[in-house]
């Protein structure tokens, strides 16, 4: 967790971020470009905490200005911890919610304008179970794919890797193809 007194610098626009407390959430926010700082913790429990998302969306960002021609998002760009200043991940939170967040492993998350909302409301919407749910269906498919081309019905079928697809032929049109000419011949 980061020093209460400590103030840092925004990743965005170098200007002071301000400590803000919303309910039990602990944040730095930047007044100028509206961006939002959170230390990994505090972003795990509001990730876990319903009552206290509905807390921070509502007061989140409501002082910045934003700029004529501004477009949140507009330009993806790599920036530095405000901690320890290292180049920060770029990660599409959920895997599948469209939403880029700007993460440091070791000190917390960084939050464009609007971003925190934006991640909180997908939250909110089920998008981490939908997204979950999805993942464990593309892993079982998977599975079943392997289980079928390990079956005696598909023993002497030649194996493409996944990559080769310089004839225009995916792997799952391969897969497909190897299958219906097994079943129907």
């Amino acid at each position: 967790m980061f020093e209460e007194k400590t103030p840092l610098g925004c990743p965005g626009c170098k200007n002071t971020m301000q400590l803000a407390r919303v309910g039990v959430t602990m944040m730095h926010e930047c007044a100028t470009c509206g961006s939002t700082w959170l230390d990994a913790e505090t972003f795990r429990g509001l990730c876990l905490n319903r009552e206290e998302r509905g807390a921070v969306v509502a007061l989140i960002g409501q002082g910045a200005a934003q700029k004529p021609g501004e477009v949140a998002g507009q330009t993806p760009r790599y920036v530095p911890c405000p901690l320890c200043t290292k180049i920060m991940n770029r990660v599409n939170f959920g895997r599948r919610s469209g939403i880029v967040i700007d993460i440091c492993r070791s000190d917390g998350v960084w939050f464009e304008r609007g971003e925190l909302r934006r991640v909180l409301a997908f939250i909110d919407s089920g998008g981490l179970e939908h997204a979950r749910a999805a993942d464990q269906e593309q892993q079982a498919e998977a599975q079943r794919a392997r289980a079928f081309l390990d079956s005696p019905l598909m023993s002497d079928a030649p194996r493409p890797s996944p990559m080769d697809e310089g004839d225009g032929e995916s792997f799952a049109g391969w897969l497909v193809r190897e299958a219906l000419s097994k079943l129907f011949s």
